[in-house]
Protein backbone atom coordinates (compact mmCIF):
# COMPACT_ATOMS: atom_id res chain seq x y z
CA UNK A 1 0.00 0.00 0.00
CA UNK A 2 1.00 3.42 1.00
CA UNK A 3 3.94 2.46 2.97
CA UNK A 4 5.81 0.56 0.39
CA UNK A 5 5.46 3.34 -2.48
CA UNK A 6 6.95 5.87 0.28
CA UNK A 7 9.75 3.90 0.75
CA UNK A 8 10.25 3.22 -3.02
CA UNK A 9 9.98 7.05 -3.53
CA UNK A 10 12.94 7.81 -0.72
CA UNK A 11 15.22 4.83 -1.23
CA UNK A 12 17.95 5.07 -3.05
CA UNK A 13 18.92 3.66 -5.82
CA UNK A 14 22.27 2.37 -8.02
CA UNK A 15 22.63 3.35 -11.12
CA UNK A 16 25.94 2.44 -13.43
CA UNK A 17 27.94 4.86 -14.62
CA UNK A 18 29.42 5.38 -18.85
CA UNK A 19 33.18 4.12 -18.48
CA UNK A 20 34.83 1.23 -17.82
CA UNK A 21 37.25 2.82 -14.20
CA UNK A 22 40.48 3.44 -15.98
CA UNK A 23 42.53 6.01 -16.14
CA UNK A 24 42.22 6.87 -19.75
CA UNK A 25 38.01 5.50 -19.58
CA UNK A 26 37.11 7.07 -16.32
CA UNK A 27 33.34 5.93 -14.56
CA UNK A 28 31.40 9.41 -15.27
CA UNK A 29 29.92 10.10 -12.11
CA UNK A 30 26.95 12.41 -13.72
CA UNK A 31 24.10 12.10 -11.32
CA UNK A 32 23.37 11.07 -7.82
CA UNK A 33 22.30 7.70 -8.86
CA UNK A 34 25.69 7.02 -9.87
CA UNK A 35 27.24 8.30 -6.98
CA UNK A 36 25.16 5.68 -4.95
CA UNK A 37 26.07 2.90 -7.02
CA UNK A 38 29.91 4.15 -6.34
CA UNK A 39 29.45 3.39 -3.02
CA UNK A 40 28.57 -0.30 -3.96
CA UNK A 41 30.66 -1.28 -6.59
CA UNK A 42 34.15 0.81 -5.65
CA UNK A 43 37.31 -0.83 -5.93
CA UNK A 44 41.26 -0.46 -5.50
CA UNK A 45 42.76 1.27 -8.48
CA UNK A 46 39.47 2.81 -9.86
CA UNK A 47 39.07 6.45 -11.65
CA UNK A 48 36.04 8.26 -11.38
CA UNK A 49 35.56 11.56 -12.88
CA UNK A 50 32.19 13.92 -12.63
CA UNK A 51 30.21 15.10 -15.43
CA UNK A 52 27.60 17.16 -14.38
CA UNK A 53 26.59 18.94 -11.35
CA UNK A 54 24.72 16.70 -8.70
CA UNK A 55 22.11 17.54 -6.21
CA UNK A 56 22.06 15.36 -2.89
CA UNK A 57 19.53 16.87 -0.94
CA UNK A 58 17.32 13.69 -1.30
CA UNK A 59 20.12 11.68 0.62
CA UNK A 60 18.66 13.00 3.78
CA UNK A 61 15.82 10.52 3.72
CA UNK A 62 17.93 7.21 2.87
CA UNK A 63 18.34 4.52 5.24
CA UNK A 64 15.95 5.80 7.80
CA UNK A 65 17.32 9.78 7.61
CA UNK A 66 20.64 8.43 8.23
CA UNK A 67 21.75 9.93 5.05
CA UNK A 68 24.57 8.96 2.68
CA UNK A 69 26.81 6.28 3.49
CA UNK A 70 30.36 6.08 2.19
CA UNK A 71 32.88 4.43 0.70
CA UNK A 72 36.51 4.06 2.06
CA UNK A 73 38.94 4.97 -0.82
CA UNK A 74 42.28 3.17 -1.48
CA UNK A 75 44.16 4.39 -4.51
CA UNK A 76 41.43 5.76 -5.95
CA UNK A 77 40.74 8.98 -8.07
CA UNK A 78 37.43 11.24 -8.10
CA UNK A 79 38.13 13.85 -9.91
CA UNK A 80 34.58 16.89 -9.55
CA UNK A 81 35.66 18.49 -13.11
CA UNK A 82 34.68 21.67 -11.47
CA UNK A 83 30.99 20.82 -10.48
CA UNK A 84 29.37 20.44 -7.60
CA UNK A 85 27.57 17.97 -5.06
CA UNK A 86 24.77 20.01 -3.12
CA UNK A 87 22.99 19.04 0.05
CA UNK A 88 24.95 16.31 1.15
CA UNK A 89 23.25 14.83 4.07
CA UNK A 90 25.15 12.43 6.85
CA UNK A 91 23.67 11.21 10.36
CA UNK A 92 25.52 8.92 11.69
CA UNK A 93 26.41 10.17 15.19
CA UNK A 94 27.44 6.49 16.92
CA UNK A 95 29.59 6.05 13.46
CA UNK A 96 33.08 7.41 12.49
CA UNK A 97 35.03 8.11 9.47
CA UNK A 98 32.15 10.19 7.92
CA UNK A 99 32.38 12.33 5.06
CA UNK A 100 31.57 12.29 0.97
CA UNK A 101 34.06 9.81 1.61
CA UNK A 102 35.10 7.86 4.97
CA UNK A 103 38.53 7.63 4.08
CA UNK A 104 40.80 9.04 1.67
CA UNK A 105 43.92 6.32 2.02
CA UNK A 106 47.14 5.89 0.73
CA UNK A 107 47.65 7.01 -3.21
CA UNK A 108 43.88 8.05 -3.52
CA UNK A 109 43.09 11.32 -4.63
CA UNK A 110 40.36 13.70 -4.83
CA UNK A 111 40.07 17.01 -6.82
CA UNK A 112 38.30 19.86 -8.52
CA UNK A 113 35.11 19.20 -6.52
CA UNK A 114 32.99 22.04 -4.78
CA UNK A 115 30.13 20.05 -1.91
CA UNK A 116 28.09 22.73 -0.86
CA UNK A 117 25.15 23.30 1.83
CA UNK A 118 26.16 19.78 3.03
CA UNK A 119 25.61 18.58 6.78
CA UNK A 120 27.57 15.90 8.56
CA UNK A 121 26.78 14.43 11.79
CA UNK A 122 29.18 12.04 13.20
CA UNK A 123 31.00 10.58 16.50
CA UNK A 124 34.84 11.20 15.24
CA UNK A 125 36.66 11.66 12.20
CA UNK A 126 34.13 13.89 10.50
CA UNK A 127 34.13 16.21 7.36
CA UNK A 128 32.70 17.38 4.51
CA UNK A 129 35.03 15.78 1.88
CA UNK A 130 36.37 12.97 3.81
CA UNK A 131 36.32 11.61 7.41
CA UNK A 132 39.84 10.91 7.13
CA UNK A 133 43.17 10.73 4.76
CA UNK A 134 45.73 8.12 5.71
CA UNK A 135 48.97 7.87 3.35
CA UNK A 136 52.00 4.96 4.35
CA UNK A 137 52.57 5.44 8.07
CA UNK A 138 56.61 5.59 6.92
CA UNK A 139 55.86 8.14 4.37
CA UNK A 140 56.75 5.56 1.38
CA UNK A 141 54.72 5.57 -1.84
CA UNK A 142 51.93 7.91 -2.99
CA UNK A 143 50.56 10.26 -0.56
CA UNK A 144 46.84 10.80 0.17
CA UNK A 145 45.86 14.12 -1.41
CA UNK A 146 42.25 16.34 -1.72
CA UNK A 147 43.25 19.07 -3.71
CA UNK A 148 41.13 21.97 -5.71
CA UNK A 149 38.47 21.29 -3.82
CA UNK A 150 35.70 23.54 -1.26
CA UNK A 151 33.01 23.00 0.85
CA UNK A 152 30.16 24.95 2.51
CA UNK A 153 28.11 23.10 5.07
CA UNK A 154 28.15 22.47 9.27
CA UNK A 155 29.96 20.05 10.96
CA UNK A 156 29.23 18.49 14.03
CA UNK A 157 31.59 15.62 15.42
CA UNK A 158 32.71 14.87 18.49
CA UNK A 159 36.54 15.19 18.14
CA UNK A 160 38.50 15.25 15.01
CA UNK A 161 36.05 17.77 13.62
CA UNK A 162 36.73 19.90 10.34
CA UNK A 163 35.34 21.04 7.24
CA UNK A 164 37.72 19.54 4.45
CA UNK A 165 38.63 16.11 6.44
CA UNK A 166 38.62 15.05 9.96
CA UNK A 167 42.02 13.39 10.70
CA UNK A 168 44.59 14.77 7.91
CA UNK A 169 47.42 11.72 8.95
CA UNK A 170 50.24 9.90 8.39
CA UNK A 171 51.79 12.15 4.93
CA UNK A 172 48.91 13.16 3.60
CA UNK A 173 48.28 16.31 1.48
CA UNK A 174 44.63 18.91 1.33
CA UNK A 175 45.90 21.59 -0.77
CA UNK A 176 44.32 24.55 -2.71
CA UNK A 177 41.08 23.68 -0.54
CA UNK A 178 38.45 26.68 0.66
CA UNK A 179 35.87 25.90 3.61
CA UNK A 180 33.29 27.94 5.06
CA UNK A 181 31.47 26.02 7.48
CA UNK A 182 29.87 25.69 10.83
CA UNK A 183 32.08 23.56 12.91
CA UNK A 184 29.99 22.45 16.13
CA UNK A 185 32.40 19.74 17.55
CA UNK A 186 31.20 18.54 20.87
CA UNK A 187 34.55 17.74 22.24
CA UNK A 188 38.06 18.21 20.97
CA UNK A 189 39.96 18.75 17.55
CA UNK A 190 38.09 21.12 15.39
CA UNK A 191 39.31 22.73 13.17
CA UNK A 192 38.13 24.74 10.01
CA UNK A 193 39.70 22.68 7.48
CA UNK A 194 41.04 19.65 9.20
CA UNK A 195 40.32 18.49 12.77
CA UNK A 196 43.63 17.09 13.36
CA UNK A 197 46.92 17.75 10.96
CA UNK A 198 49.03 14.93 12.40
CA UNK A 199 51.90 12.64 11.42
CA UNK A 200 53.84 14.73 9.05
CA UNK A 201 50.83 16.11 6.92
CA UNK A 202 50.44 18.96 5.11
CA UNK A 203 47.72 21.82 4.84
CA UNK A 204 48.89 24.42 2.16
CA UNK A 205 47.08 27.10 -0.18
CA UNK A 206 43.93 26.77 2.18
CA UNK A 207 41.66 29.14 3.57
CA UNK A 208 38.70 28.76 5.95
CA UNK A 209 35.78 31.32 6.73
CA UNK A 210 32.29 31.11 9.36
CA UNK A 211 32.82 29.36 12.89
CA UNK A 212 34.59 26.92 14.68
CA UNK A 213 33.89 25.68 18.48
CA UNK A 214 34.33 22.76 21.12
CA UNK A 215 36.14 22.18 23.68
CA UNK A 216 39.90 21.93 23.56
CA UNK A 217 42.33 22.17 20.37
CA UNK A 218 40.47 24.32 18.60
CA UNK A 219 41.48 26.32 15.31
CA UNK A 220 40.53 28.07 12.36
CA UNK A 221 42.76 25.67 10.09
CA UNK A 222 43.43 22.71 11.90
CA UNK A 223 42.30 21.67 15.45
CA UNK A 224 46.08 20.49 16.29
CA UNK A 225 49.22 20.53 13.76
CA UNK A 226 51.23 17.96 15.29
CA UNK A 227 54.68 16.01 14.95
CA UNK A 228 56.41 17.18 12.35
CA UNK A 229 53.32 18.29 10.18
CA UNK A 230 52.85 21.26 7.98
CA UNK A 231 50.21 24.66 8.06
CA UNK A 232 51.96 26.77 4.94
CA UNK A 233 50.13 29.82 3.10
CA UNK A 234 46.83 29.79 4.69
CA UNK A 235 44.27 32.51 5.97
CA UNK A 236 41.27 31.93 8.34
CA UNK A 237 38.96 34.36 9.22
CA UNK A 238 36.83 31.78 11.14
CA UNK A 239 35.83 33.10 14.65
CA UNK A 240 37.36 30.20 17.19
CA UNK A 241 35.87 29.61 20.52
CA UNK A 242 36.52 27.02 23.07
CA UNK A 243 35.56 25.83 26.59
CA UNK A 244 38.82 24.98 27.39
CA UNK A 245 42.70 25.88 26.23
CA UNK A 246 44.64 25.38 22.72
CA UNK A 247 42.91 28.29 21.08
CA UNK A 248 43.89 29.76 18.06
CA UNK A 249 43.17 31.77 14.94
CA UNK A 250 45.44 29.55 12.93
CA UNK A 251 45.86 26.49 14.68
CA UNK A 252 44.79 25.45 19.00
CA UNK A 253 47.86 23.69 19.53
CA UNK A 254 51.62 23.42 17.14
CA UNK A 255 53.14 20.64 18.64
CA UNK A 256 56.03 18.17 18.29
CA UNK A 257 58.80 19.50 15.59
CA UNK A 258 55.78 20.91 13.56
CA UNK A 259 55.53 24.03 10.84
CA UNK A 260 53.54 27.10 10.29
CA UNK A 261 54.69 29.71 8.10
CA UNK A 262 52.99 32.40 5.35
CA UNK A 263 49.51 32.16 7.33
CA UNK A 264 47.30 34.88 8.53
CA UNK A 265 44.15 34.89 10.84
CA UNK A 266 41.70 37.52 11.30
CA UNK A 267 38.77 36.30 12.68
CA UNK A 268 37.85 37.08 16.98
CA UNK A 269 39.05 33.85 19.50
CA UNK A 270 37.43 33.11 22.49
CA UNK A 271 38.78 30.42 25.05
CA UNK A 272 39.91 29.41 28.46
CA UNK A 273 43.68 28.93 28.98
CA UNK A 274 46.15 29.41 26.04
CA UNK A 275 44.31 31.30 24.18
CA UNK A 276 46.18 32.89 20.53
CA UNK A 277 45.42 35.27 17.59
CA UNK A 278 46.90 32.34 15.71
CA UNK A 279 48.09 29.90 17.47
CA UNK A 280 47.02 28.84 21.56
CA UNK A 281 50.13 27.17 22.89
CA UNK A 282 53.00 26.63 20.22
CA UNK A 283 55.28 23.61 21.82
CA UNK A 284 58.89 22.77 20.27
CA UNK A 285 57.75 24.23 17.07
CA UNK A 286 58.05 26.58 14.89
CA UNK A 287 56.05 29.86 13.43
CA UNK A 288 57.37 32.30 10.99
CA UNK A 289 56.00 34.95 8.67
CA UNK A 290 52.47 35.17 9.71
CA UNK A 291 50.32 37.30 11.55
CA UNK A 292 46.44 37.66 13.50
CA UNK A 293 44.78 41.26 13.91
CA UNK A 294 40.99 39.45 15.50
CA UNK A 295 39.97 40.10 18.94
CA UNK A 296 41.64 37.55 21.50
CA UNK A 297 39.82 36.93 24.86
CA UNK A 298 40.92 34.48 27.53
CA UNK A 299 38.78 33.94 30.58
CA UNK A 300 41.85 31.85 32.32
CA UNK A 301 45.40 31.69 31.99
CA UNK A 302 48.25 32.67 29.19
CA UNK A 303 46.45 34.76 26.60
CA UNK A 304 48.37 36.39 23.64
CA UNK A 305 47.27 38.22 20.54
CA UNK A 306 49.56 35.82 18.63
CA UNK A 307 50.55 32.79 20.51
CA UNK A 308 48.83 32.02 24.31
CA UNK A 309 52.03 30.18 25.08
CA UNK A 310 55.43 28.81 23.47
CA UNK A 311 56.69 26.14 25.16
CA UNK A 312 59.97 26.28 23.54
CA UNK A 313 60.94 25.90 19.74
CA UNK A 314 60.66 29.72 17.92
CA UNK A 315 58.51 32.16 16.52
CA UNK A 316 60.31 34.66 14.05
CA UNK A 317 59.35 37.63 11.71
CA UNK A 318 55.51 37.59 12.76
CA UNK A 319 53.45 40.25 14.26
CA UNK A 320 49.35 40.68 15.57
CA UNK A 321 47.59 43.43 15.66
CA UNK A 322 44.89 42.07 17.61
CA UNK A 323 43.54 43.78 20.75
CA UNK A 324 43.86 40.94 23.21
CA UNK A 325 41.59 40.90 26.84
CA UNK A 326 43.21 38.50 29.07
CA UNK A 327 42.55 37.40 32.97
CA UNK A 328 46.10 36.77 34.44
CA UNK A 329 49.40 36.26 32.57
CA UNK A 330 48.16 38.14 29.17
CA UNK A 331 50.78 39.94 26.68
CA UNK A 332 49.74 41.92 23.40
CA UNK A 333 52.05 39.20 21.86
CA UNK A 334 52.58 36.11 23.68
CA UNK A 335 51.11 35.48 27.82
CA UNK A 336 53.89 33.14 28.51
CA UNK A 337 57.43 32.02 26.78
CA UNK A 338 59.60 29.63 28.19
CA UNK A 339 61.70 26.53 28.17
CA UNK A 340 64.02 27.83 25.64
CA UNK A 341 61.53 29.21 23.48
CA UNK A 342 62.80 32.06 20.93
CA UNK A 343 60.70 35.32 19.64
CA UNK A 344 63.07 37.20 17.29
CA UNK A 345 61.96 39.61 15.07
CA UNK A 346 58.09 40.43 15.69
CA UNK A 347 55.67 42.93 16.94
CA UNK A 348 52.30 43.63 18.76
CA UNK A 349 50.18 47.02 18.05
CA UNK A 350 47.05 46.05 20.03
CA UNK A 351 45.17 46.97 23.30
CA UNK A 352 45.95 44.63 26.21
CA UNK A 353 43.71 44.25 29.20
CA UNK A 354 43.53 41.92 31.95
CA UNK A 355 43.25 41.29 35.59
CA UNK A 356 46.88 39.92 36.67
CA UNK A 357 50.57 39.91 35.01
CA UNK A 358 50.01 42.03 31.94
CA UNK A 359 53.10 43.09 29.60
CA UNK A 360 52.22 45.08 26.31
CA UNK A 361 54.39 41.94 24.54
CA UNK A 362 54.75 39.27 26.86
CA UNK A 363 53.28 38.86 29.96
CA UNK A 364 55.88 36.51 31.52
CA UNK A 365 58.93 35.07 29.64
CA UNK A 366 60.89 32.45 31.84
CA UNK A 367 64.20 30.91 30.94
CA UNK A 368 63.45 32.19 27.18
CA UNK A 369 64.59 34.99 24.78
CA UNK A 370 62.52 38.09 23.31
CA UNK A 371 65.35 39.28 20.64
CA UNK A 372 64.36 42.70 18.36
CA UNK A 373 60.95 42.81 18.90
CA UNK A 374 58.54 45.44 19.74
CA UNK A 375 55.60 46.46 21.25
CA UNK A 376 53.40 50.16 21.12
CA UNK A 377 52.90 51.72 24.39
CA UNK A 378 50.00 53.97 23.52
CA UNK A 379 48.44 51.43 21.48
CA UNK A 380 48.53 48.56 23.94
CA UNK A 381 48.41 50.96 27.25
CA UNK A 382 50.82 49.49 28.94
CA UNK A 383 54.33 50.64 29.10
CA UNK A 384 56.12 47.32 31.05
CA UNK A 385 56.61 43.94 29.18
CA UNK A 386 58.32 40.64 30.08
CA UNK A 387 59.97 40.84 26.53
CA UNK A 388 60.60 43.16 23.74
CA UNK A 389 61.24 47.03 23.25
CA UNK A 390 58.57 49.32 24.19
CA UNK A 391 57.97 52.02 21.40
CA UNK A 392 55.58 54.95 20.65
CA UNK A 393 53.51 54.82 17.66
CA UNK A 394 55.46 56.98 15.41
CA UNK A 395 58.21 54.69 16.00
CA UNK A 396 56.54 51.53 15.00
CA UNK A 397 55.83 52.91 11.51
CA UNK A 398 59.13 54.24 11.43
CA UNK A 399 61.48 51.77 8.98
CA UNK A 400 64.32 53.25 10.89
CA UNK A 401 63.00 51.25 14.17
CA UNK A 402 63.42 47.63 12.68
CA UNK A 403 66.23 48.21 10.41
CA UNK A 404 69.31 50.78 11.54
CA UNK A 405 70.88 48.31 13.55
CA UNK A 406 70.55 50.26 17.10
CA UNK A 407 67.42 47.43 18.23
CA UNK A 408 67.42 45.49 15.41
CA UNK A 409 68.23 44.19 11.70
CA UNK A 410 65.18 43.10 10.15
CA UNK A 411 65.43 42.08 6.61
CA UNK A 412 63.20 44.13 4.63
CA UNK A 413 62.56 44.65 0.59
CA UNK A 414 64.83 47.08 -1.57
CA UNK A 415 67.66 46.48 0.96
CA UNK A 416 70.78 44.35 1.50
CA UNK A 417 72.22 45.07 4.28
CA UNK A 418 70.51 42.97 6.44
CA UNK A 419 69.60 40.08 4.21
CA UNK A 420 68.10 39.02 0.61
CA UNK A 421 64.75 37.25 1.84
CA UNK A 422 62.74 40.25 1.88
CA UNK A 423 60.57 39.25 4.70
CA UNK A 424 59.37 42.77 5.35
CA UNK A 425 57.80 45.87 3.60
CA UNK A 426 56.63 49.45 4.72
CA UNK A 427 54.19 52.09 3.66
CA UNK A 428 52.42 55.28 4.87
CA UNK A 429 48.71 54.02 3.95
CA UNK A 430 49.23 50.17 3.95
CA UNK A 431 48.79 47.54 6.94
CA UNK A 432 47.50 50.58 8.88
CA UNK A 433 51.33 52.14 8.56
CA UNK A 434 52.57 49.38 10.24
CA UNK A 435 55.43 46.84 8.76
CA UNK A 436 53.55 44.12 6.74
CA UNK A 437 55.02 40.48 5.81
CA UNK A 438 56.24 40.95 1.85
CA UNK A 439 53.61 37.68 0.74
CA UNK A 440 50.52 40.15 1.66
CA UNK A 441 51.41 41.88 -1.53
CA UNK A 442 51.39 45.14 -0.66
CA UNK A 443 53.94 47.68 -2.36
CA UNK A 444 56.83 48.74 -0.12
CA UNK A 445 58.13 52.67 -0.02
CA UNK A 446 59.38 53.27 2.93
CA UNK A 447 63.45 54.35 3.77
CA UNK A 448 65.25 55.28 7.17
CA UNK A 449 64.81 58.93 6.44
CA UNK A 450 67.79 60.37 3.82
CA UNK A 451 70.65 57.28 4.60
CA UNK A 452 73.52 57.54 6.68
CA UNK A 453 75.49 58.35 3.59
CA UNK A 454 73.60 61.57 3.22
CA UNK A 455 73.56 62.64 6.61
CA UNK A 456 76.98 61.97 6.69
CA UNK A 457 77.66 65.14 4.96
CA UNK A 458 75.46 67.29 7.40
CA UNK A 459 76.69 65.82 10.29
CA UNK A 460 80.04 65.14 12.27
CA UNK A 461 81.09 63.73 15.29
CA UNK A 462 84.22 64.73 17.57
CA UNK A 463 86.63 63.66 18.84
CA UNK A 464 87.02 59.65 18.26
CA UNK A 465 87.95 58.26 20.53
CA UNK A 466 86.88 60.74 23.29
CA UNK A 467 87.62 60.94 26.83
CA UNK A 468 85.03 63.28 28.97
CA UNK A 469 83.09 64.97 25.86
CA UNK A 470 81.61 64.32 22.55
CA UNK A 471 81.04 67.21 20.01
CA UNK A 472 78.15 66.55 17.64
CA UNK A 473 77.99 69.58 15.19
CA UNK A 474 75.20 69.57 12.17
CA UNK A 475 74.31 71.31 8.76
CA UNK A 476 70.30 72.22 7.48
CA UNK A 477 69.14 68.85 9.37
CA UNK A 478 67.75 69.51 13.25
CA UNK A 479 69.06 67.06 15.73
CA UNK A 480 65.82 65.64 17.56
CA UNK A 481 67.03 63.26 20.10
CA UNK A 482 70.72 61.99 20.64
CA UNK A 483 71.63 58.19 22.07
CA UNK A 484 74.56 56.30 23.52
CA UNK A 485 74.34 52.58 23.38
CA UNK A 486 76.96 49.93 24.99
CA UNK A 487 78.17 47.32 22.78
CA UNK A 488 75.35 45.00 24.33
CA UNK A 489 72.79 47.26 22.73
CA UNK A 490 71.92 48.43 26.28
CA UNK A 491 70.82 52.65 25.75
CA UNK A 492 73.29 54.33 28.75
CA UNK A 493 72.40 57.84 27.99
CA UNK A 494 69.93 59.88 26.30
CA UNK A 495 69.30 63.45 25.22
CA UNK A 496 66.19 64.75 23.49
CA UNK A 497 64.38 68.11 23.72
CA UNK A 498 67.70 69.13 22.66
CA UNK A 499 68.16 73.21 22.01
CA UNK A 500 71.84 73.98 21.24
CA UNK A 501 72.98 74.57 18.09
CA UNK A 502 76.35 71.96 18.98
CA UNK A 503 74.86 69.65 21.49
CA UNK A 504 77.60 68.01 23.68
CA UNK A 505 77.37 64.94 25.18
CA UNK A 506 79.10 64.51 28.97
CA UNK A 507 80.87 60.68 28.83
CA UNK A 508 83.23 61.47 31.93
CA UNK A 509 81.61 58.78 33.84
CA UNK A 510 81.19 56.22 31.40
CA UNK A 511 83.79 52.92 31.27
CA UNK A 512 85.92 52.63 28.41
CA UNK A 513 84.79 50.96 25.40
CA UNK A 514 83.15 50.60 22.26
CA UNK A 515 79.85 52.09 22.10
CA UNK A 516 77.03 53.02 19.73
CA UNK A 517 76.14 56.59 18.90
CA UNK A 518 72.85 57.17 17.51
CA UNK A 519 71.53 60.69 16.29
CA UNK A 520 67.96 61.04 15.38
CA UNK A 521 67.37 63.65 13.10
CA UNK A 522 64.26 65.41 10.72
CA UNK A 523 66.02 64.02 8.22
CA UNK A 524 66.65 60.27 9.32
CA UNK A 525 69.34 58.19 11.78
CA UNK A 526 72.51 58.27 11.51
CA UNK A 527 74.92 55.58 13.78
CA UNK A 528 78.42 55.95 14.78
CA UNK A 529 80.82 53.76 16.18
CA UNK A 530 82.56 55.88 18.92
CA UNK A 531 85.82 54.69 21.35
CA UNK A 532 85.39 56.16 24.85
CA UNK A 533 89.23 55.85 26.42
Amino acid sequence: GLLSFTHLIYSQTAVPPAGSGTQSDPYQIAALENLYWMTQHNSSGTYYVQTADIDASSSATWDGGAGFDAVYFYDCHYDGGGHTITGLYINRPNEHNLGLFRLVGAGATVTNLTVNNASVTGDYNCGIITGSTSSDINGNGPASTVQNCSVSGTVVCEYNGGGIVGSNNYYSLIDQCQATVQINGTDYLQGGIAGHNNNHSQITNSSASGSVNGTYAIGGIAGSNSKGSTIANCTSSVDVSGSDQYIGGIAGRNKEGSYISDCGATGNISGRDKVGGLVGYSYDSFVDTSFSTGNVNGTGSKTGGFVGEINGGSVNNCYTQSTVNGASITGGFAGNIKNNGVVSNSYSTGAVSGNSTLGGFAGQVNNAVVEHSFWNIEASGLSVSAGGIGKSTSEMQSLCTYADGTDANWDFMNETANGTADFWGLNDTENQGYPFLSWQGFTHTASCGAGIDILTNFISVYPNPAKTTIFIKSKDVEIQQIELLDDSGKIVLKKENISNKIPVVDIKEKVQGLYLLKIRTDKGIMIRKIIIN
